[in-house]
């Protein structure tokens, strides 16, 4: 059986300020990795297309937004990064030695 950890609510992305947040993960060290938007924007971000009765994700935003990614340590926000991307349904992680990778959806119709 697997052992039940506990979880317990610490922060919430976004709340104190006028940010939504559009992707978060945990990283190697148990950091946790958030990319905010101005919510004005998150409905850009994370916009769909449908077609012939499929939904895809946009590949690109544009104009492009502002996007913030907090990394938090349970405690205390320990790094943020300020950037301007055009991803859509963009996720965020760690590579080993900290640098930050955000990535987006691809996705085409034809």
């Amino acid at each position: 059986m697997v052992p039940q950890l506990p979880i317990q609510h610490v922060n919430s992305f976004g709340e104190a300020f006028d940010h939504a947040l559009v992707a978060a993960s945990v990283t190697a060290t148990g950091t946790v990795l958030g990319l905010l938007v101005n919510r004005a924007d998150a409905s850009r971000v994370l916009a769909r297309v449908d077609a012939n009765g499929a939904s895809f994700a946009e590949t690109r935003v544009n104009p492009p937004y502002e996007a913030t990614v907090v990394e938090h340590d349970g405690q205390r926000v320990v790094r943020e990064v300020e950037l301007v991307s055009s991803l859509a349904y963009p996720d965020v992680q760690t590579f080993h030695d900290g640098d930050i990778l955000i990535a987006g959806a691809l996705s085409s119709v034809r």
